[in-house]
Protein backbone atom coordinates (compact mmCIF):
# COMPACT_ATOMS: atom_id res chain seq x y z
CA UNK A 1 0.00 0.00 0.00
CA UNK A 2 1.38 3.40 -0.88
CA UNK A 3 1.03 5.78 2.11
CA UNK A 4 2.68 8.67 0.93
CA UNK A 5 -0.58 10.62 0.39
CA UNK A 6 -0.72 11.83 3.98
CA UNK A 7 -4.60 12.59 3.54
CA UNK A 8 -4.69 8.88 2.56
CA UNK A 9 -6.48 6.54 5.02
CA UNK A 10 -5.53 2.73 4.99
CA UNK A 11 -8.59 0.89 5.06
CA UNK A 12 -8.66 -2.26 7.09
CA UNK A 13 -11.09 -4.38 7.15
CA UNK A 14 -12.57 -6.07 10.72
CA UNK A 15 -15.15 -8.57 10.97
CA UNK A 16 -16.67 -10.12 14.65
CA UNK A 17 -13.99 -12.52 15.75
CA UNK A 18 -14.06 -11.33 19.85
CA UNK A 19 -12.19 -10.45 21.73
CA UNK A 20 -9.67 -10.30 19.32
CA UNK A 21 -11.25 -8.35 16.55
CA UNK A 22 -14.81 -6.99 16.51
CA UNK A 23 -16.66 -3.72 16.03
CA UNK A 24 -19.06 -2.83 19.12
CA UNK A 25 -19.18 1.27 19.53
CA UNK A 26 -16.22 1.43 17.22
CA UNK A 27 -13.33 -0.72 16.27
CA UNK A 28 -12.12 -3.08 19.29
CA UNK A 29 -9.45 -6.01 20.31
CA UNK A 30 -6.07 -6.75 20.36
CA UNK A 31 -5.47 -6.55 16.73
CA UNK A 32 -7.22 -3.14 16.93
CA UNK A 33 -4.87 -1.95 19.52
CA UNK A 34 -1.81 -3.48 18.03
CA UNK A 35 -2.94 -1.78 14.72
CA UNK A 36 -3.71 1.53 16.04
CA UNK A 37 -0.17 1.61 17.67
CA UNK A 38 1.99 0.88 14.54
CA UNK A 39 0.15 3.55 13.07
CA UNK A 40 0.54 5.97 15.78
CA UNK A 41 4.43 5.17 14.93
CA UNK A 42 4.46 5.26 11.42
CA UNK A 43 2.24 8.22 11.12
CA UNK A 44 -0.97 6.18 9.33
CA UNK A 45 -4.31 7.01 9.04
CA UNK A 46 -6.33 3.82 9.50
CA UNK A 47 -10.16 3.50 8.51
CA UNK A 48 -11.68 0.50 10.09
CA UNK A 49 -14.43 -1.45 7.90
CA UNK A 50 -16.33 -3.74 9.51
CA UNK A 51 -17.92 -6.64 7.14
CA UNK A 52 -18.59 -10.24 7.27
CA UNK A 53 -15.80 -11.87 6.58
CA UNK A 54 -16.44 -13.07 2.63
CA UNK A 55 -17.79 -9.44 2.12
CA UNK A 56 -13.83 -8.72 3.65
CA UNK A 57 -12.54 -11.27 0.68
CA UNK A 58 -14.38 -9.38 -1.37
CA UNK A 59 -13.53 -6.05 -0.97
CA UNK A 60 -9.72 -6.92 -0.62
CA UNK A 61 -9.29 -8.52 -4.03
CA UNK A 62 -11.38 -5.61 -5.49
CA UNK A 63 -8.69 -3.36 -3.70
CA UNK A 64 -11.65 -1.53 -1.50
CA UNK A 65 -9.93 -2.85 1.42
CA UNK A 66 -5.89 -2.51 1.68
CA UNK A 67 -5.85 -4.85 5.22
CA UNK A 68 -6.63 -7.17 7.31
CA UNK A 69 -6.40 -8.70 10.80
CA UNK A 70 -7.18 -11.88 12.41
CA UNK A 71 -6.87 -14.23 9.12
CA UNK A 72 -4.96 -17.83 9.04
CA UNK A 73 -2.59 -18.41 6.28
CA UNK A 74 -4.14 -21.13 3.71
CA UNK A 75 -3.23 -21.83 0.17
CA UNK A 76 -6.20 -20.38 -1.59
CA UNK A 77 -5.90 -17.31 0.81
CA UNK A 78 -2.22 -16.80 0.22
CA UNK A 79 -3.24 -16.08 -3.52
CA UNK A 80 -4.30 -12.55 -2.93
CA UNK A 81 -3.28 -11.90 0.11
CA UNK A 82 0.62 -11.30 1.50
CA UNK A 83 0.41 -12.31 5.25
CA UNK A 84 3.02 -10.89 8.09
CA UNK A 85 5.68 -13.30 9.63
CA UNK A 86 5.11 -12.33 13.05
CA UNK A 87 2.45 -14.28 14.43
CA UNK A 88 0.19 -12.51 17.06
CA UNK A 89 -2.09 -15.00 18.06
CA UNK A 90 -2.16 -18.66 17.77
CA UNK A 91 -5.99 -20.24 17.04
CA UNK A 92 -7.09 -23.52 17.42
CA UNK A 93 -10.54 -25.55 16.86
CA UNK A 94 -12.56 -26.53 19.59
CA UNK A 95 -16.16 -28.01 19.82
CA UNK A 96 -19.23 -27.13 22.05
CA UNK A 97 -21.98 -29.47 22.84
CA UNK A 98 -25.62 -29.70 24.51
CA UNK A 99 -25.25 -33.24 24.93
CA UNK A 100 -22.90 -34.33 27.57
CA UNK A 101 -21.96 -37.37 25.83
CA UNK A 102 -20.02 -35.51 23.39
CA UNK A 103 -16.74 -35.67 24.46
CA UNK A 104 -14.26 -36.73 21.17
CA UNK A 105 -15.18 -35.91 17.57
CA UNK A 106 -16.02 -39.50 17.25
CA UNK A 107 -18.93 -38.41 18.92
CA UNK A 108 -20.15 -36.07 16.24
CA UNK A 109 -21.89 -39.23 14.27
CA UNK A 110 -24.59 -38.37 12.50
CA UNK A 111 -24.86 -34.70 14.35
CA UNK A 112 -25.68 -31.51 13.51
CA UNK A 113 -22.90 -29.18 14.12
CA UNK A 114 -22.59 -25.21 12.97
CA UNK A 115 -19.69 -24.49 11.73
CA UNK A 116 -18.69 -20.56 10.10
CA UNK A 117 -18.72 -20.45 6.21
CA UNK A 118 -15.15 -20.18 4.47
CA UNK A 119 -13.12 -20.47 7.72
CA UNK A 120 -10.20 -22.57 8.67
CA UNK A 121 -11.65 -24.63 11.92
CA UNK A 122 -14.35 -25.99 9.63
CA UNK A 123 -12.56 -26.62 6.33
CA UNK A 124 -10.12 -28.77 8.99
CA UNK A 125 -13.02 -30.22 10.92
CA UNK A 126 -14.54 -31.53 7.76
CA UNK A 127 -11.15 -32.98 6.41
CA UNK A 128 -10.97 -34.84 9.49
CA UNK A 129 -14.18 -36.13 10.27
CA UNK A 130 -13.45 -37.32 6.00
CA UNK A 131 -10.70 -39.20 7.46
CA UNK A 132 -12.07 -41.12 10.12
CA UNK A 133 -15.34 -41.55 7.74
CA UNK A 134 -17.31 -40.07 10.96
CA UNK A 135 -20.72 -39.11 8.68
CA UNK A 136 -21.68 -35.41 9.63
CA UNK A 137 -24.82 -32.49 9.26
CA UNK A 138 -22.96 -29.02 8.75
CA UNK A 139 -25.11 -26.38 9.17
CA UNK A 140 -22.99 -23.25 8.08
CA UNK A 141 -23.13 -19.73 9.66
CA UNK A 142 -21.51 -16.12 9.11
CA UNK A 143 -20.19 -15.72 11.82
CA UNK A 144 -19.84 -17.59 15.58
CA UNK A 145 -22.35 -15.78 17.59
CA UNK A 146 -25.26 -17.09 15.35
CA UNK A 147 -23.93 -20.59 15.06
CA UNK A 148 -23.83 -19.89 19.32
CA UNK A 149 -26.94 -18.89 18.99
CA UNK A 150 -28.54 -21.81 17.15
CA UNK A 151 -26.49 -24.24 19.50
CA UNK A 152 -28.37 -22.44 22.55
CA UNK A 153 -31.64 -22.74 20.99
CA UNK A 154 -30.75 -26.15 20.21
CA UNK A 155 -31.31 -26.06 16.14
CA UNK A 156 -27.86 -27.78 15.97
CA UNK A 157 -26.40 -30.36 18.41
CA UNK A 158 -22.86 -28.95 18.43
CA UNK A 159 -20.87 -26.03 17.26
CA UNK A 160 -17.31 -25.82 15.61
CA UNK A 161 -15.10 -22.30 16.75
CA UNK A 162 -11.76 -21.09 17.26
CA UNK A 163 -10.23 -21.13 21.17
CA UNK A 164 -10.04 -17.29 21.01
CA UNK A 165 -14.49 -17.24 20.46
CA UNK A 166 -14.85 -20.06 23.01
CA UNK A 167 -12.80 -18.90 25.89
CA UNK A 168 -14.62 -15.03 25.16
CA UNK A 169 -18.01 -16.92 25.48
CA UNK A 170 -17.29 -19.99 27.89
CA UNK A 171 -18.67 -18.24 31.13
CA UNK A 172 -21.97 -17.37 29.72
CA UNK A 173 -22.32 -20.53 27.20
CA UNK A 174 -21.49 -22.89 30.09
CA UNK A 175 -24.39 -20.71 32.29
CA UNK A 176 -26.85 -21.35 29.77
CA UNK A 177 -26.48 -25.19 28.28
CA UNK A 178 -26.01 -26.43 31.86
CA UNK A 179 -29.66 -24.76 33.00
Amino acid sequence: HNTSGADESIKVGIFQNKPIVYAENGPKGLFVEVLDHVARNEGWKLEYVTCELADCFDQLKSNELDLMTSLGISPERSEFLTFSKEPIWTFWGTIYANDIDINSILDLKNKTVGVRKKNKITSELKKLLNNFNIPVKYVEFDNYEEAFNALLHKKIEAVAVNNTYGLERRKTINSRLNK
